[in-house]
């Protein structure tokens, strides 16, 4: 089975959990959004404020309501078949945020869409991103992982760092307004407001 392949039976409802530490003890797990989290009202309103919350976090900054986000995970998580995201729930079952991967092909992924959102135990994002991330390695066959995000984010830079990210490039994104949104996109040069976006990597040794 490739990548694609598992991606689609994962989101299909096929795949069953990743957990996080040890297996006999773990500290909560990932499962895979499907079309049933999508039908879930409980899920969409959670991940409806998250993204709200954190809005300033992305590239595309723009109030979201639960009708969007439905639409959002069909159109840009359910349907392309390089990507996947995956609910971070707690030891106790709480839902507490999300990771996904995209962009897979050729031996490279993108991790995205990183957001702990309610409390949690020290450290449980980045428990979270270890284990998506080895999975990714050992089921995906990934040997790149990149990612971008903004430059000052001090946090999630701090977290990106402590997985083995590396900064590779700092690329200039210009701010532009569309539709009461503000979208972030690189820019051929360092125009007008915009802000630094930082390319991070992680490769195999």
């Amino acid at each position: 089975m490739n990548g694609w392949d598992m991606l689609a039976a994962w989101k299909g409802g096929s795949g069953s959990r990743l957990l996080m530490g040890d297996p006999d003890t773990p500290e909560g797990r990932l499962i895979p959004i499907t079309h049933r989290e999508v039908e879930d009202p409980a899920v969409i309103q959670d991940l409806a404020r998250w993204r709200n919350a954190a809005r300033t976090s992305f590239f595309h900054q723009a109030e979201t309501t639960p009708e969007r986000t439905r639409a959002w995970l069909d159109r840009a998580i359910l349907t392309p078949p390089d990507c996947i995201l995956f609910l971070m729930i707690s030891a106790d079952g709480r839902r507490v945020g999300h990771v996904g991967l995209r962009g897979l092909r050729d031996g490279r992924a993108e991790l995205h869409s990183v957001l702990r959102a309610e409390p949690a135990p020290p450290g449980f994002a980045t428990s979270a991103c270890r284990t998506l991330i080895a999975w990714t390695r050992a089921e995906l066959r990934v040997s790149t992982i990149h990612l971008s995000v903004f430059a000052d984010n001090g946090p999630a830079v701090a977290l990106y760092q402590r997985l083995g990210l590396r900064e590779v490039e700092r690329v200039w994104y210009a701010r532009r307004e569309q539709d009461g949104s503000a979208i972030y996109e690189a820019g051929p040069a360092v125009t007008g407001q915009g802000a630094w976006v930082a390319v991070m990597m992680l490769e195999d040794a």
